[in-house]
């Protein structure tokens, strides 16, 4: 008989709705890490107060309410709420790791990058 031992890796997914999308009742991965803790900290370093923007997006112009900071990497995301969004986690092959990292934004472990 044979057998074999996979090292997996837990990843923290976040998964929020995108305001320029066509389905934006849909959730996206916005970001992924190995660490839950990293990965809150960085989601609340990044909420502002809640500020109105013009849109010409797919939908036609448009007024969007944003609650991240400009230019951040979740400035067209719908916050978590009620229902909609929030972090789940996953274990995965530690092999795939490098894959998912260069297909997900990805926040280090440590700090913020």
């Amino acid at each position: 008989m044979e057998t074999r031992q996979i090292t997996e890796v837990r990843l923290c997914i976040l998964k929020l709705n995108m305001m320029r999308n066509e389905h934006v009742e849909n959730v996206d991965i916005a970001a992924i890490s190995t660490s839950l803790t990293a990965l809150q900290n960085w989601y609340e370093s990044l909420l502002v107060p809640v500020y109105k923007e013009p849109d010409e997006g797919i939908c036609g112009p448009r007024t969007l309410c944003k609650s991240f900071r400009k230019g951040s990497p979740l400035e067209y995301y719908n916050p978590i709420s009620w229902g909609h969004g929030g972090i789940s986690s996953q274990w995965v092959p530690i092999d795939s790791l490098s894959e998912i990292r260069s297909q997900f934004y990805f926040v280090e472990e440590g700090g913020f990058n």
